[in-house]
């Protein structure tokens, strides 16, 4: 389970999902990733295809995260309803937004997520009502992502909430709010990044990143981040049909 290993100190590698297709999710887990995020932020992936996109990792041993379009309690209870193995909230710029996205993905004490025991991740009743609302919060992975320079300066308050699993930095989005949209080895953006890893070491909690290259997710492997997103599906597709074209020619 995705939770105990990041718990166990694990280093994780996964992609993001952009295309609304099992089979693409299937795929990365035969290849072997140890996750993916299916990205409804900036995928097309609509609420309804949850369940098939988390079951096809399911079936092949893949944790699935569902990046929610956006920070709200409806959109969160969706995703994890349909049994994802937890959710990655973007713009998380604060500490009363991060407390809001933590309270919508927990069950009381540490949130006020909806209750109900008849929905894909409780087996559709089958895990009965006990077991499943005393272990979903230990089993579920919350992660925040970190998209501004005011949401990393408050990293260690915000690393510190009950509930938080993983701080995840965005660093496109971190350059766009120091001003230096695409400049992601930028000093100021590795700062707010840097910043943000001693926060979650601080409080014993995963950091988590997106990383563009092998290099890039190497060098933030070396630094302690455990949660690693590494390229799109859509851009592994693109890049392997072209390297294939380029031999035939």
């Amino acid at each position: 389970m995705i939770s105990d290993q990041l718990r166990q100190g694990k280093t994780l590698f996964g992609c993001f999902n952009e295309l609304p297709c099992p089979e693409a999710v299937e795929l990365a887990a035969l290849a072997g990733w140890d996750f993916c995020v299916a990205d409804s932020e900036h995928g097309p992936i609509p609420e309804s295809a949850y369940p098939a996109l988390v079951r096809a990792g399911e079936v092949r041993g893949m944790a699935v995260l569902i990046r929610v379009a956006e920070n709200r309690p409806a959109l969160i209870q969706q995703a994890l309803d349909a049994g994802a193995a937890g959710v990655l909230v973007p713009q998380v710029n604060s500490y009363d937004a991060a407390v809001a996205a933590v309270r919508a993905a927990r069950f009381a004490p540490e949130g006020n997520r909806g209750v109900n025991a008849f929905v894909r991740a409780a087996g559709y009743s089958t895990r009965g009502a006990g077991p499943y609302l005393q272990t979903a919060n230990r089993e579920t992975v919350c992660a925040l992502q970190m998209e501004s320079g005011e949401a990393c300066r408050d990293a260690a308050k915000i690393a510190a909430i009950p509930g938080v699993d993983v701080l995840f930095a965005g660093p496109w989005d971190l350059s766009q709010s120091f001003g230096v949209p695409g400049q992601l080895d930028h000093p100021e953006v590795v700062q707010a990044i840097e910043v943000m890893i001693r926060a979650c070491a601080g409080q014993g909690i995963a950091a988590g990143i997106y990383a563009g290259s092998p290099e890039a997710a190497k060098h933030w492997a070396a630094r302690g981040v455990q949660l690693i997103t590494c390229q799109v599906d859509t851009v592994i597709l693109l890049r392997g049909l072209q390297r294939l074209l380029d031999q035939l020619r």
